[in-house]
């Protein structure tokens, strides 16, 4: 039964039981005859024989004058009691039903429709309630958009939008961003309102990474609450300030970071109260340096001198705010240079619908020397080996329909039960590489598998190799870790084989590039008879594991020492004769 017709039920039952009970409740006062005859009202003596044309006529018995209009009852009647009660109970159970469908009906009706609007503005600037201040705003929104809200109004609503930017701890809503779309739109802002709107469309928050090695840049993730304006695309960037000495920024355009924010309008007719970024693109701020450490021309990195141990560095910010018409990347660099030699203060200053602002972000971390190997938390190895065995299985391989680039499928079941009591599965860093007889091998991506409990496929995808003749990225901990790999074949041989052997390799580099600290499996493992898959798209991504397609996947075959890459585990042969595979394969 649909709402509407529920209501109307309602209303029904409660009009029937209302004319019950009221034609019942005056039955039961009328009452029953019992005398026919002329009866005292006052009394309900009978006043048979008594002579009521009398002027001085009096009730014999309470001597109430008779000749008083309605003084004498023709007929003597007694209600009926039981009937009286039980019409007042249905009178009440109508009312009830009444009183539901009132609420039922009449409980969303926006009365604020009927108030003025110098009434609505004031609740919705002024009011302590803030689900009535949201209402009375999307009433006035309502008038906004029908032309009936006038100029005087319109330009008090863009002053408090401008107020709940420019505080952050001042209460916004949506229907804030859509006052000041509109007030931008109208022209109504100043320069320095329309600045405060492009400063609070968003409320950084900077999560680092508690360690860092001298000469690593520093890992962080962005995060914060956002107020996006209505049909104001806004780009937000971040990037360091390299302060000299004379308190005056020394270095032009440095690597920095930056996320679009916009609301969209299923956004708006959904009533979302808070929207993230579109994602943050860019790099990492800055990277830690020994004092005295020359600056290194092909890393554009900020670079923030710092001692071993426990500290807390100190980072400038410059953040940018302006309309995306406006964030061309050259225009970005040109913009960057001309701030060199600038003090804070002249940073700072806003211009050209470009709004800025510095921001001291201080970084609590421990800092290790270069090429130490503390700043990374082992796992225990015997525990991780014995839950590795029956934890984790491999593939397929797919090409991906956008070329040739691969999509390995890492299947992890955490909550298996370990070969042996007191097992526990680490979290995983590890970049794979498949390896054929033949001594080919393939780079097929890097990536961490966090410790926790039930199925995951987490999927890893490369287009090229990061170690070849020419590569753009021959320095760094990509080419240190995996360059005694190299040369790497290209990824369209690889759909040669039905099978392959996979290797993982444990990646310090992958562990020091995410901001959370986990104690990390520090093996190398092999995987024997990976499947690939040469199909487009036919990877396992979204594909429910079931124990059959379980036990068609790579497994950990053997287990191996990372540093001196002795096998520390070997899975026995099956008992089984294996098959002849119809192609050539790896294991």
């Amino acid at each position: 039964m649909g709402t509407e017709a529920a209501l109307a039920w309602l209303w029904i039952s409660a009009a029937v039981l209302g004319a019950v009970a009221f034609a019942g409740l005056v039955f039961g006062l009328v009452g029953r005859t019992v005398r026919v005859g002329p009866h005292c009202r006052n009394c309900r003596f009978d006043l048979a024989g008594t002579k009521l044309d009398a002027d001085d006529a009096r009730c014999p018995e309470c001597g109430r004058e008779l000749d008083r209009p309605r003084a004498v009852l023709a007929r003597l009647r007694r209600r009926r009691l039981g009937v009286v009660a039980g019409s007042i109970a249905l009178l009440l159970i109508a009312g009830a039903l009444g009183t539901a469908y009132g609420v039922q009906r009449f409980a969303g009706y926006n009365w604020r429709q009927h108030f003025p609007t110098a009434w609505l503005v004031h609740e919705a600037t002024r009011s302590q309630d803030q689900q009535g201040a949201d209402a009375a705003l999307a009433e006035l929104i309502v008038r906004l958009e029908a032309d009936e809200l006038g100029e005087r109004h319109m330009r008090t609503l863009a002053d408090e939008a401008v107020v709940r930017y420019e505080d952050e701890y001042s209460y916004w809503s949506p229907g804030w961003g859509t006052i000041a779309g509109e007030a931008w739109t109208l022209g109504l802002l100043t320069d320095e309102q329309r600045f405060a709107l492009l400063r609070g469309v968003i409320d950084p928050e900077i999560v680092h990474r508690p360690v860092i090695r001298h000469g690593d840049t520093m890992p962080i993730r962005f995060s914060g609450v956002t107020r996006p304006i209505d049909g104001i695309n806004v780009r937000i960037s971040v990037r360091p300030l390299a302060i000299g000495p004379d308190e005056r920024h020394v270095e032009g355009f440095i690597h920095g970071m930056s996320t679009s924010v916009q609301k969209q309008p299923w956004q708006r007719s959904l009533g979302f109260r808070g929207y993230a970024p579109m994602g943050w693109s860019g790099a990492p701020l800055f990277r830690a340096v020994e004092h005295g450490a020359s600056r290194d021309e092909t890393f554009p990195y900020l670079a923030v001198a710092a001692d071993s141990g426990e500290q807390t560095l100190m980072v400038p910010l410059l953040f940018e705010a302006r309309l995306v018409s406006m964030s061309e990347m050259g225009t970005s660099v040109r913009q960057a240079h001309d701030l060199s030699g600038r003090t804070r203060e002249e940073i700072a200053q806003s211009s050209d619908d470009v709004s800025r602002w510095v921001v001291d972000w201080e970084v609590p971390v421990r800092v290790f020397p270069r090429d130490a190997r503390e700043d990374i938390e082992y796992a225990s190895n015997t525990e991780s080996d014995r839950s590795m065995t029956d934890a984790v299985w491999l593939g397929p391989i797919a090409k991906n329909p956008w070329g040739a680039s691969t999509n390995l499928e890492v299947w992890t079941q955490f909550n298996a039960g370990p070969n042996e009591p007191g097992g526990r599965l680490a979290s995983i860093a590890g970049r794979f590489v498949a390896e054929a007889e033949d001594g080919r091998r393939w780079y097929l991506g890097v990536g961490s598998i966090p410790a926790g409990g039930g199925w995951s496929g987490t999927g890893l995808s490369t287009s090229e190799s990061p170690v070849h003749e020419g590569s753009p990225r021959q320095h760094g901990m990509d080419h240190e870790e995996i360059a005694h790999l190299a040369p790497f074949e290209p990824l369209e041989d690889l759909f040669e084989f039905e099978h392959i052997d996979v290797r993982m390799i444990p990646s310090p580099a992958n562990a020091r590039g995410s901001v959370e600290v986990a104690p990390i499996w520090h093996r190398e493992v092999i995987f024997r008879r990976v499947p690939i898959n040469a199909e487009e798209g036919s990877g396992g991504g979204g594909v429910p594991m079931t124990q059959e397609r379980m036990q068609s996947l790579g497994q950990v075959t053997v287990i191996l020492d990372a540093d001196t890459g002795e096998v520390v585990w070997e899975r026995p042969p099956e008992p089984e004769a294996e098959t002849e595979a119809s192609a050539p394969n790896g294991g």
